[in-house]
């Protein structure tokens, strides 16, 4: 468990008692970015440091400070549950990892090992031969072969081996010629033992695997069996409305070729599915993005302020990190305003967040990156922490920043992974009342109800999330108030969680009040309300597409998501009974365009030979793409109804 984060402190009273205008021109703001920051009339000082002269905000409001911040599960000290919780909060992160790097490398191994036990089947073909090896070779041929059945198994059943392999032939095309190499392997250097209780257990698992890939269906659609969980039935591609004339011009300003993920575009051509596209853009561009200029102004959020407590009308306050275009630039201004939600343990400093903020500035733009309650340095005041159903954050920045906006600007909405699934909520649930002009969602989710079943995440990736997250925010910065509203054992089950879904489980649902899992993701989900009860004909789903909130979206919104991801699964964006993506891009009005490519991952679609190289181009790029083709759309009809009125 991780210390508690610092509290946060208040800048000096000279600091402090500063004006927006000598704050601006110790900045060195460029005239352009004053005018934006004067019309947006936000504070750069916390508005809790001008209560507190202090110069020390506290972390928590005095009667969460008074909770008790000792917790004991055996007052008498070492006890097996104590064993059970170190265990839980180590050996699930590390499991995974290993198992994960076993599935990135098994597309290598198994032609290796292929090639190693086939040359020492034709080597061994001498009399005598056995006889004259020594016992470091005889660990390597057992080595060779338990990697390699290994490997060629997670070929045949992964789902995005098969996904990316268009069936099951490739895994075949290693896996029998491997099974039987080792056999006769085993039987020549008698290692009995290794065949008994290792080779032919992975084989027999690998049988008991295929036969569980058959979807096993249950009343509920959404908690049923998904089995391979292969989006074979979904052709990748951009689908939109045929009837929306705006849509329509918006399309045809966006350019195929900067909306296609493939080796023709340059897509990495050596890492094979979503597993490595994810983990690798990650792990080669660490602590490689120049970190942009941020200047933060302060957002009083009053929807949700705890009735009855002092000082309570400023309710909880977010911090926005603004970039603007460099100082001293010739770059012309481009009309464009981006407000970015980050991931789910991110904020304004997150790698792909600062990719895209260095990129967006370059060409002119302003990028207000919204922190989530709490996340990075952000303090919190009241007992309503973060969680992914609300939207009153995201509906008070978009509303701030259109009054810092001229006529001709466009403000638009990015979303990655957590904050695509935000984003995805508020563009549905504000319809015509949204503030933004466009948005697009990246490696989110329509309906999150489909994750309760994604098996294969809560195993090999979500673990890694949930002990950062438990570790830097619900057992460290948050951890008093968790202690407070959670009963010791749910308490106890939150230190085991051992993954996203667990925490949402044990402390989201419970913290927050909602009746259980499906309700909580009901409540963040676009899509959650979709019914799938009344039938799974097409005439029943589009029945029920148009009656959930998602058929309310009424700007160009664009979601971004990669059928191989492995944190999210496709079935968010296209749940089993809908069957065509093409259902949801026709509902309401239709302004949902879906974007969907064969590969990519979570918040990846890695470029070239050398992924550091372009970092997160695609992806980023993708964005600015579509929100430029709004823009320019916009652009045109304001012209035309301008020259109509001034003829």
């Amino acid at each position: 468990m991780v210390a508690r984060l610092d509290p946060f402190r208040c800048p000096s009273s000279d600091v402090i008692g500063s004006s927006l205008e000598e704050w601006m021109q110790e900045a060195g703001l460029e005239e352009d970015s004053k005018r934006f920051l004067r019309r947006l009339e936000l504070p750069h000082i916390h508005p809790r440091c001008t209560l507190d002269r202090a110069g020390i905000f506290p972390e928590s409001h005095a009667s969460i400070a008074s909770l008790p911040t000792d917790f004991k599960d055996d007052p008498a000290g070492f006890s097996w549950d104590t064993v059970h919780t170190i265990w839980a909060q180590v050996a699930p992160a590390l499991l995974a990892m290993g198992e994960l790097w076993l599935r990135l490398f098994s597309a290598l191994f198994a032609p290796i090992c292929f090639l190693y036990l086939l040359t020492q089947e034709i080597m061994h073909k001498t009399p005598g031969m056995i006889q004259q090896e020594n016992i470091s070779q005889r660990r390597r041929h057992g080595i060779a072969c338990v990697v390699g059945v290994a490997s060629s198994a997670v070929l045949l059943t992964d789902s995005l081996y098969v996904h990316q392999n268009d069936g099951r032939w490739y895994g075949l095309l290693w896996f029998i010629p491997l099974v039987i190499l080792s056999t006769r392997s085993c039987i020549r250097w008698k290692h009995t033992y290794l065949w008994s209780l290792v080779i032919l257990p992975l084989v027999c698992v690998t049988a008991w695997l295929l036969y569980q890939s058959a979807p096993q269906n249950s009343n509920s659609p959404h908690l049923s069996n998904p089995g391979l969980d292969v989006p074979f039935h979904i052709p990748e591609g951009l689908y939109h409305s045929s009837q929306n004339s705006l849509v329509q011009k918006i399309v045809k300003e966006w350019p195929e070729q900067q909306r296609t993920y493939s080796s023709e575009t340059d897509a990495t051509p050596w890492l094979p599915t979503g597993d490595s596209k994810t983990g690798i853009p990650f792990l080669v561009n660490a602590n490689r993005i120049p970190s942009p200029t941020y200047h933060r102004v302060w957002l009083s959020s009053p929807d949700d302020k705890d009735e009855g407590e002092s000082n309570d009308a400023l309710g909880e306050i977010l911090a926005l990190d603004i970039a603007f275009p460099s100082i001293g630039s010739s770059v012309k201004s481009s009309g464009k305003v981006f407000l970015v939600l980050h991931g789910l343990n991110g904020g304004s400093h997150e790698d792909y967040v600062m990719d895209f903020t260095n990129r967006r500035i370059k060409e002119g733009s302003i990028v207000v990156v919204m922190v989530a309650r709490g996340l990075m340095d952000v303090p919190m005041y009241g007992w309503n922490v973060f969680h992914g159903a609300r939207i009153s954050d995201v509906n008070a920045t978009a509303h701030a920043l259109r009054r810092a906006c001229t006529d001709g600007d466009t403000l638009a909405g990015v979303g990655y992974s957590m904050g695509a699934i935000i984003l995805s909520h508020y563009v549905a649930a504000s319809g015509k009342d949204c503030a933004l002009d466009a948005a697009m969602a990246i490696s989110g989710g329509l309906d999150m109800r489909q994750q309760l079943n994604f098996f294969r995440s809560m195993r090999l990736w979500q673990p890694m999330l949930a002990k950062e997250l438990k570790e830097a925010f619900v057992l460290g910065k948050f951890e008093s108030r968790y202690r407070s509203r959670l009963s010791k054992q749910d308490f106890s089950s939150l230190l085991r969680s051992t993954h996203i879904t667990s925490i949402d489980e044990y402390a989201v649902v419970t913290y927050n009040g909602y009746d259980d899992l499906t309700h909580y993701y009901t409540s963040m989900s676009a899509m959650g309300d979709l019914d799938y009860n009344n039938g799974t004909s097409t005439d029943h789903i589009v029945k029920a597409v148009a009656e959930s909130q998602i058929s309310q979206v009424a700007i160009p919104f664009c979601v971004l998501h990669a059928l191989d991801d492995p944190l999210v699964s496709w079935r968010t964006i296209v749940p089993p009974p809908l069957k065509d993506p093409q259902l949801l891009a026709e509902s309401g009005s239709g302004h949902l365009l879906l974007l969907l490519t064969k590969g990519g991952g979570h918040v990846g679609w890695p470029l070239g030979m050398l992924p550091h190289v372009h970092t997160w181009k695609w992806m980023n790029d993708a964005a600015q793409h579509f929100v430029h083709s709004v823009h320019t759309v916009r652009s045109r009809s304001q012209q035309t109804e301008h020259s109509n009125n001034n003829p």
